[in-house]
This record gives C-alpha cells, structure tokens and sequence, in this order.
C-alpha cells in the first residue's frame, strides 16, 4: 500500500475535471463533510457526501467527466493513474487560507471503473479537550 502526501493550494484551474474537483472539495469543507463518495456505475456516476445531517447527494456531471475526475484525484494523492485493477490509498493536503485540510483517499475497482472515497479530516474543527469528549466529572478528576 502507497501512501503519499501532496499538498496543494486552490487557484486557477485549468480542465473542466480540476474545476469540478475544486468545486467539491470546497463545498465539502463547508458543508462539515466526513468523507466524499464517487461511485461510477454504466451511465452516470453518483457523487455522496457524508454530512453531520446524514448522505447528500450531489448532481453529477455528464459520465464523460468521470474518468478526468478520478485520474485528478489520484495525481493529487500520488497514485498510479494508469492502476485500475487494485486498490490505491493515498493522500493530500488542502492549503486554504491560513489553514490546511488533510483528505485521504482509497480507490476500490469496480465493474465501471474506481469507486473513489475521500476522507476529510479538518484538524482544526476536531475538539482536542477531554471534556468536550463527554465524560462525566468524576471519570475527568481521574484523567486529571
């Protein structure tokens, strides 16, 4: 299993694929997302993002874009574009701003070409604090 680390800052996209993934990627950092899904099936491919209200799904460009897309992602991660028949992991982080958002991708084969999932991991909204854990008094005197 390869795992890179790529970091990259949004800015002028050049191919429709790069401004799609731009698109989605931000949207996901506001929305809250845990993870994205992109799952191609013959006509179409289906784009799932997990949110603290539960699956959104979003419109899906022409099937077309597909192939564009995934190979986007997997040159930002530092995967083997030309891999289809075994899975991949990889990695890259976000710079936006003054922070940076950290997503770490797997690409599964499937019958119509690599289900991709991302995971985002914005380190700056996890809460680092025992308490906001949600243990009670007691238990936190012990840890202390």
């Amino acid at each position: 299993m390869r795992i890179a680390v790529r970091f990259f800052i949004l800015g002028a996209m050049s191919s429709p694929a790069e401004s799609f993934a731009r698109t989605l990627l931000e949207r996901a950092i506001v929305l809250n997302a845990a993870d994205i899904h992109i799952e191609p099936f013959e006509h179409f491919f289906q784009i799932r993002v997990r949110t603290p209200n539960g699956l959104q799904t979003f419109p899906s460009p022409d099937r077309s874009l597909f192939t564009s897309l995934v190979r986007h992602f997997k040159l930002l991660a530092g995967l083997d574009i030309a891999t289809e028949s075994t899975p991949q992991d990889g990695k890259f982080i976000l710079s936006l701003g003054g922070g940076s958002v950290e997503f770490r991708l797997s690409a599964l084969p499937t019958l119509y070409g690599p289900s991709i999932v991302l995971r985002v991991l914005d380190r700056e909204r996890i809460p680092l604090e025992l308490e906001s854990l949600g243990f009670e008094e007691n238990i936190l005197s012990k840890l202390y």
